[in-house]
């Protein structure tokens, strides 16, 4: 089986990003691995915040590509914020194999399938609909114990300082219905977490939608 090793860089919505991309390449045969030595796809979710998030990726990628040159067949990935803000720059390095923005994730395995010598592959495209509330994650949290919930995407308020907007779309919420609300939280009951925590769609939201109040108040997975 191919391995995959991820860098996560970021907010909290990145380290539950990352969950998500690995329950995708699951599915596609790629299975996790914490050592950069043995996998076969490198992968750095990455965060444009501020521009010292954004130089710690340029020099990783040198790292990254240090594998490729030393183990043919390597691939290396960026995904996250940066890959949606500076897709071009990333692919005219020519060290970078896959660029997938926030929204683009469940295209990997098509990616990946494409991704030949000199054809990098691309998808940056942002969705007003994608929540990515069907993929039920794998958890890299080792306590056992918390699981994050991710109730909203992206963000509508623009402000003058932050790139959140422009690279996670417009504001979008889980399916607020009754029957698909508490989904999640039956999810994480039944492998064993005790508590969860509602994430929002932006680092600087201070609101959480009134159907998911109570996680927050209640905290705990009765």
């Amino acid at each position: 089986m191919k391995k995959v090793y991820i860098e996560t860089y970021g907010c909290q919505m990145n380290v539950n990003d990352t969950e998500v991309i690995f329950a995708i390449l699951a599915k596609a045969g790629y299975e996790r691995t914490e050592s950069i030595e043995e996998a076969n796809l490198i992968m750095a979710n990455t965060c444009s915040i501020r521009d010292n998030a954004e130089q710690r990726i340029w020099g990783r990628i040198e790292v990254f590509n240090q594998q490729r040159k030393s183990r043919p067949g390597v691939l290396v990935g960026i995904v996250g914020c940066m890959a949606e803000r500076l897709k071009d720059k990333l692919l005219d390095t020519r060290k970078v194999d896959i660029v997938a923005g926030p929204d683009a994730y469940r295209s990997l395995p098509r990616l990946l399938e494409a991704v030949s010598d000199g054809h990098p592959q691309i998808d940056v495209m942002l969705s007003r609909e994608e929540t990515y509330a069907d993929i039920n994650p794998v958890r890299i949290d080792s306590n056992g114990v918390s699981a994050f919930i991710s109730i909203m995407r992206g963000c509508n308020n623009v402000c003058s300082y932050c790139v959140v907007p422009y690279t996670r779309g417009a504001e979008r919420s889980r399916d607020p219905r009754p029957e698909r609300r508490f989904v999640p939280l039956d999810r994480r009951r039944r492998r064993g977490y005790l508590r969860a925590t509602p994430r929002e769609g932006s680092p600087c939201q201070p609101r959480t939608p009134r159907a998911f109040l109570h996680i927050q108040s209640t905290g705990f997975l009765r």
